[in-house]
């Protein structure tokens, strides 16, 4: 049976209680057709794979809603084409809703689910979607009404639209819950179970129209192949399992894992991962020790499953790099680079840097430094013909493994990146000193002032220091922090500044505020603040984790009436975002005590001059491009000639 659709538009005159009703066929564009590209691969993936309403109560309980359960309300007629699956530039949108989603926010732009008069009764192939809208939204002219997935009804609220938009008012973000920022295409590891039952995308088989995703349950050793519908050739909206919901899950093959693994833990599976290397046709399951980070004792393991036969095959790769490698390798929140087989190789990333190491499964011992050339590669999103690829944010970065066809060579990072210049060189602001991360710095961090004093900085002695001011000596950029060395992420809730001396966050200057994902660090901490800064580099919203650039250290906000005024960045850690502040040392990578932590790592010295006042200033420039002049690392002085 084929999609018909009708909609009744219904506009009373609050006035007069009088009623229009505008009634019309929907057309059923090529939409439906096209969800797997690319543009709709990153949020169907998920929807395709999840099994109608485990563990998570807020989804839908429908695939149709899944697919069209969101309103979009242009100024202007679309036309009758069914290839038009996109509007025109040049048309606005009036209004948006969202099935099941009641606005109570201030938008003016997103109205409301009727959640009584909504039926949907996937039994009998009807569903019926309400939406009202009260005077002070959707206003303006009303040229053509389409149904979307659901988070097109947040179009108006996209978390990097300027803050002053009158529809921007309480406005929602939204990032990975229903399938991140990775496309179906990818076919990589991902969470893609927007439940509480995690799976990772392996692979999709286009001949036998089914999707498989591997789901680890550590704790009773157990490695599960689901194999699902993918729905390429035949793709029923209505489908349903006897319970009145549906269950794209066709089989399982179950696999016993558990004298493999070198978890003990129920946090057991953030150091596991299962990947997919679609031209060796094989799975792997990854297992790294459950440790703050790898150490020259360590040891990484390997299964390699054969696809079509799950003959498995045992490997061991010792740490013979010298320095420490990260140890925390799942795809639970996003899909890391580090612990990722491809091409015959695994790959490792140090411990609080961003080298990474190949090691060859034929033989670990002969491990390759990648050449990094400047750059990082914190996240993977696809991987094929001998490259890695990294798409995260506005980057764009390529690992050529050197193992494509005849193209012997060593392995290296490249490519072009939106945070640079014309000349392929990073912007100051972005740029990552090659040295340790102490803290919230990379290399050497200063206490200037500690935890829980009293009366350092204000008020007469009577003010009490629920934070601790750091001051970056070799890097000013301000960096998302390990927590013993292990690797946390979290959602950047303010990036702001705060003028109105009524609300006591003035004192802060531009600041930035980072919620931590749950369940990843033993203490009371769910709030990170980082104070007195220079400029952001992060907007709310924004997904971050450890090693990340946040800001350049400053002395905004009270810090401006320190004398002298001092270039720092006070970090406070909260439990509650109104709480007090809490012990914050663990993060700031050093003793509640004044004094100078880290190491500046080798670093070089260079000496240029006597030069003419020309060749300072053009010296200077260079200097100032480099981003070594805000760091601190540029001197001059004069000489008699």
């Amino acid at each position: 049976m084929t999609l018909h659709g009708h909609t009744r538009i219904e506009l009373t005159d609050v006035h007069t209680g009088a009623v229009e009703v505008v009634e019309s066929d929907n057309l059923i564009t090529n939409a439906v057709s096209d969800i797997f590209n690319g543009y709709g691969g990153s949020l169907n993936k998920a929807m395709l794979l999840w099994r109608g309403d485990q563990g998570y109560t807020n989804a839908p309980k429908d695939l149709v809603t899944m697919f069209y359960g969101g309103l979009l309300l242009y100024d202007t007629p679309l036309g009758s084409d069914p290839a038009t699956v996109f509007a025109p530039a040049g048309a606005g949108v009036v209004g948006t809703a969202m099935a099941g989603q009641v606005n109570a926010t201030k938008n003016t732009v997103r109205g409301s689910a009727n959640l009584t008069e909504t039926k949907i009764d996937p039994w009998s192939g009807v569903v019926t979607y309400v939406y009202e809208f009260a005077t002070s939204q959707a206003n303006g002219v009303i040229g053509s009404v389409c149904l979307t997935h659901p988070m097109g009804a947040y179009y108006s609220e996209m978390i990097d639209a300027p803050d002053a938009a009158s529809c921007n008012a309480d406005r929602l973000g939204f990032g990975g819950a229903l399938g991140g920022d990775q496309l179906l295409t990818g076919l990589l590891a991902k969470t893609t179970y927007p439940t509480d039952e995690k799976g990772v995308l392996l692979y999709a088989d286009p001949e036998a129209d089914e999707a498989v995703a591997g789901y680890l349950n550590a704790d009773e050793g157990v490695l599960e192949l689901r194999h699902h519908a993918l729905g390429l050739k035949t793709l029923d909206l209505f489908r349903r399992d006897p319970t009145g919901l549906w269950d794209s899950l066709q089989s399982t093959d179950t696999l016993n894992v558990g004298d493999f693994l070198q978890v003990d833990s129920s946090a057991g599976e953030d150091y596991c991962r299962i990947c997919f290397d679609a031209e060796a046709d094989k799975i792997y399951l990854v297992s790294a020790p459950e440790v703050d980070y790898i150490d020259a004792m360590g040891i990484v393991k390997i299964r390699e499953y054969d696809r079509k036969t799950l003959a498995a095959k045992d490997y061991t790769v010792p740490n013979n790099t010298g320095v420490d490698l990260q140890s925390f390798i799942s795809e639970n929140r996003g899909t890391p680079l580090n612990g990722t087989v491809y091409g015959g190789s695994l790959y490792m990333v140090q411990d609080q840097a961003e080298q990474i190491y190949r090691f060859p499964l034929a033989d670990p011992t002969d491990v390759q430094a990648v050449t990094m050339h400047g750059d990082d590669m914190a996240y993977l999103s696809d991987a094929h013909d001998g490259r890695l690829y990294c798409y995260y944010r506005t980057r764009a970065v390529v690992l050529n493994t050197g193992i494509s066809g005849d193209d012997q060579r060593p392995a290296e990072v490249g490519g072009k990146d939106r945070r640079q210049d014309d000349e392929g060189h990073l912007h100051p602001a972005q740029r990552r000193l090659r040295m340790q991360q102490t803290g919230i710095f990379a290399g050497r961090t200063e206490v200037r002032c500690p935890y829980a004093r009293w009366g350092w900085t204000r008020g007469g002695g009577k003010v009490w220091h629920g934070g601790i001011d750091l001051a970056g000596l070799d890097d000013a950029t301000i960096r998302m922090p390990y927590y013993k060395g292990k690797r946390i992420t979290g959602r950047v809730t303010r990036a702001r500044i705060v003028t109105d001396r009524r609300d006591k966050t003035w004192e802060w200057g531009y600041y930035v505020c980072v919620q931590l994902d749950r369940g990843q660090t033993p203490d009371a901490v769910n709030f990170l603040y980082f104070a007195h800064c220079a400029s952001l580099l992060v907007k709310a919203g924004q997904r971050v984790a450890s090693g990340d650039a946040l800001a350049v250290m400053g002395n905004t906000g009270n810090a401006a009436l320190a004398d002298p005024p001092y270039r720092h960045c006070h970090l406070e850690v909260r439990a509650a975002s109104g709480g007090v502040g809490l012990d914050p040392t663990v993060y700031a990578g050093c003793e509640n005590a004044v004094g100078v932590y880290g190491a500046a790592g080798r670093m070089q010295v260079i000496t240029v001059g006597p030069v003419t006042q020309g060749d300072a200033d053009a010296v200077l420039e260079v200097c100032r491009a480099r981003g070594l002049v805000d760091a601190g690392l540029y001197r001059s002085e004069w000489r008699d000639a």
